[in-house]
């Protein structure tokens, strides 16, 4: 069953790569739902807090677990409503998603998730970024 697990659950155990040494990563839940459920109050409070994050000057960038089913809109979604913040202050929105359960034995989100934050600490990162 998808969207099970908080994000705070999602990070414990991570092997955080060596491009985030010394960075701290902070965790905000914005929903807990399957991504089949996203609707337009989801995605506005999704806008803000991106919003939010991304005009603080200490912070590079933003990373989403999202589910498969609407990754693709919220991508395009984020693209055009924060286009001209993200050209601004040249920092990425990277969103990761799991084909697999992330009770599963052989769960894909751990290496997706920390594949998507080597992807937020790179330097040529910019814009709306999306995969799994």
């Amino acid at each position: 069953m998808a969207g099970q697990k908080p994000i705070e659950d999602l990070l414990v155990g991570l092997t955080i790569p060596a491009a985030l040494t010394g960075l701290s990563i902070e965790s905000e839940q914005v929903a807990q739902i399957d991504s089949k459920d996203m609707d337009v109050p989801v995605w506005q409070a999704l806008l803000r807090r991106c919003r939010y994050w991304l005009e603080q000057a200490e912070v590079r960038g933003v990373l989403i677990t999202h589910g498969t089913d609407t990754l693709e809109e919220t991508a395009w979604l984020l693209h055009l409503g924060l286009g001209p913040l993200l050209r601004a202050h040249r920092k990425p929105v990277v969103l990761t998603c799991a084909m697999r359960p992330a009770d599963a034995p052989d769960a894909d989100g751990p290496g997706n998730l920390r594949d998507a934050l080597q992807v937020l600490v790179d330097p040529r990162a910019q814009g709306v970024l999306a995969g799994g």
